[in-house]
């Protein structure tokens, strides 16, 4: 009900409910970064051939098929953190920024709940991408 409120408050966060049909749709969006983009789907797994048949979004987030990419391609935008850590931009500023709003309203309205928003001992429930309606992005990422 509260995501409901908030995404007739702000139609366009909609796009956060549902998740991307086909590798096109996220490869035409904003969702990944840029470069990003272009490192992932030159992966071998997003290319078909006689041996293999790109599984679909959906076999990706239901976790019947595992996103293997070509290390290769994404080590020009890797940083080493720490000693054998590394990170790269996967998300785009403009996706975070939009999804970081979204959040944020939805807790803002989830604080203005009393019953739902705490458990015993009056502490907040903790809130990740799953119970805020964005699981299809977190079986995207992990």
């Amino acid at each position: 009900q509260v995501i409901e409120k908030v995404c007739q408050d702000e139609p366009t966060w909609k796009e956060f409910l549902e998740p991307p049909r086909t590798w096109d749709e996220i490869r035409k969006s904003d969702i990944l970064d840029t470069s990003t983009n272009q490192a992932v789907f030159q992966s071998k797994f997003f290319r078909s051939s006689k041996n293999h048949t790109v599984p679909s979004v959906n076999d990706v987030l239901c976790g019947a098929a595992r996103v293997e990419l070509d290390a290769g391609y994404l080590q020009d935008l890797m940083d080493e953190e720490v000693f054998d850590v590394y990170s790269f931009p996967l998300l785009s500023e403009s996706f975070c920024i939009r999804l970081q709003a979204f959040n944020r309203r939805i807790i803002d309205e989830l604080d203005k709940i009393k019953d739902p928003d705490f458990v015993s001992g009056g502490q907040r429930r903790v809130r990740n991408l799953d119970n805020l309606g964005l699981s299809w992005l977190n079986d995207l990422l992990f």
